[in-house]
């Protein structure tokens, strides 16, 4: 098990980034989200990649929608987690971050969908804050955008990449999900996804963005024909951007963790915690001394452990 970093002032369990594979990335999350449930660790926030390519499937999602024998040939394993959403590509281009909290705490939230709210905002402000253009480009998805976009794919001829793209859990959008918006008629592009983990004493929040996303990598693992899996690859990557889309290289993935720790302690610091409800006028808040000791500290040991 990788060091926790844990400060009690400011009253989080921050463990620094690792790389593993997918079993046993599935297992940490599982292990997190049960420890502060049972009242055993405080809010728990846990930066991970993956060691080895898997195709981790979303917890509703069947083994067969995947060509077993394409998967071992390309040598990449197969995991599903307890999460909503369908299939991710874990590679080490991947970068995921798991949030769990105990299920009374203020930035659960009580509404499923409203409760992402302050994580996607988070997400929207440090990536604007790295992005050669700011915050311009980014949008936090909204519920109708999320809904028109979610029933155009249920509508898409199932035929189709279209309609396929709804295997792929960056082909569709969801609320306060972050996105390129490259303007004009285009359609958003993923660039944050998120899902949770729901139990009466525990949410978990679990989000991915990747460095480069490749649709035909993911694609190509799946139960289709060659020209399909070709159809479904360009439709992905049309709607799907990575950190490069935005101009942010791997290397600054470090000060990428740090303003998003830096953010979730304002989301919810002193008086300050929101959660699902919109923030107080002028309710900005200042990290205590011993919050920027732990965030220091953090992104001390994230940049030794490096992203590659």
């Amino acid at each position: 098990m990788t060091p926790d970093v844990t400060a009690p002032t400011a009253g989080w369990r921050f463990v620094p980034f690792d790389l593993a594979p997918a079993a046993e990335q599935l297992e940490r999350s599982a292990d997190a989200w049960r420890a502060v449930a049972a009242g055993a660790a405080p809010p728990t926030l846990r930066w991970y990649g993956y060691s080895a390519p898997a195709v981790v499937l979303g917890v509703g999602q069947r083994p067969d929608i995947l060509d077993g024998a394409a998967c071992a040939r390309a040598g990449i394993s197969v995991a599903q987690r307890t999460s909503g959403g369908t299939a991710v590509l874990g590679s080490r281009e991947l970068l995921a971050l798991d949030v769990a909290l105990p299920g009374d705490h203020p930035l659960a939230g009580r509404d499923v969908l409203g409760a992402y709210r302050w994580l996607g905002r988070v997400f929207r402000e440090a990536l604007g804050a790295l992005a050669p253009d700011g915050p311009a480009r980014l949008a936090l998805v909204g519920l109708d955008a999320a809904r028109a976009d979610q029933a155009a794919q249920r509508i898409a001829r199932p035929t189709e990449a279209a309609g396929r793209r709804g295997l792929a859990c960056f082909g569709t959008l969801s609320p306060y999900e972050v996105a390129l918006a490259p303007g004009g008629p285009a359609a958003l592009r993923k660039l944050v996804g998120l899902s949770q983990i729901r139990k009466r004493s525990v949410v978990m929040f679990q989000v991915g963005l990747y460095t480069r996303f490749d649709g035909y990598g993911l694609a190509r693992l799946l139960s289709l024909k060659e020209y399909e899996r070709e159809a479904l690859g360009a439709e992905l990557d049309r709607r799907v951007a990575g950190l490069e889309d935005i101009g942010v290289p791997a290397h600054r993935l470090p000060e990428l963790r740090s303003l998003v720790e830096r953010g979730i302690l304002l989301a919810c610091g002193g008086q300050g915690c929101h959660g699902d409800q919109e923030p107080a006028p002028g309710g900005g808040l200042c990290l205590t001394p011993g919050q920027s000791a732990l965030l220091e500290g953090s992104s001390q040991k994230q940049d030794q452990a490096g992203q590659e």
